[in-house]
């Protein structure tokens, strides 16, 4: 189900919700312009290049640089995840495996996200990707709040996504409620 994308306001990103039957496979395949990230919710599986293999399980994130070869594989119980491109590009260009040197540009990263750790500290955006460099357009980050707990969300100069994985929160300036998998876009200049 498509979240949001230019046909419902958004400029610059799109965003997907998929749920992945159990060991369902994406083949290799590409998106030349676009760099994606995406979220296991729930479930475990697999994301893939022509040379490497990385285990996920919820809630973890995945980063794939514009034109890097990937697939994703579902395990057992199959996965939920929520997936971002930018700019959006819904063309998914197949990506053959050739034998002898692979040239193929590296740079899927993957990363656990820490979602049960408790502290005593205001809650706060952290990266999910810390350790990367290189990036363009998608720049992810996260965070964890308990009831009653609120925290700034700012478009500064930029498109921002605010995502609710689990739970709800409350858009305290237009008084709406964004449960589970739902979002909410501000545009630049915008906070909430």
């Amino acid at each position: 189900a498509v979240v949001l994308g230019p046909d419902n306001g958004a400029s610059h990103v799109s965003a997907v919700v998929a749920r992945i039957a159990p060991q369902h496979e994406f083949p290799l395949h590409t998106h030349p312009h676009s760099e994606d990230c995406f979220f296991a919710l729930s479930g475990a599986g697999e994301v893939f290049g022509p040379r490497e293999r990385f285990s996920i399980s919820e809630p973890a994130g995945v980063w794939i640089p514009a034109g890097v070869p990937h697939g994703l594989a579902a395990g057992s119980s199959g996965m939920l995840e929520i997936g971002f491109q930018s700019p959006p590009d819904p063309t998914a260009v197949p990506f053959a495996t050739r034998s002898g040197a692979d040239n193929s540009p590296r740079g899927i990263m993957t990363e656990s996200l820490l979602v049960n750790a408790t502290s005593t500290r205001a809650p706060e955006w952290m990266p999910v990707f810390p350790r990367r460099v290189g990036w363009q357009y998608l720049d992810p980050h996260y965070c964890v709040l308990d009831a009653a707990q609120e925290l700034r969300a700012h478009a500064d100069g930029y498109e921002l996504l605010v995502v609710v994985a689990r739970g709800a929160i409350e858009l305290r300036e237009v008084v709406v409620r964004v449960g589970a998998v739902g979002a909410g876009q501000l545009r630049s200049g915008e906070c909430l």
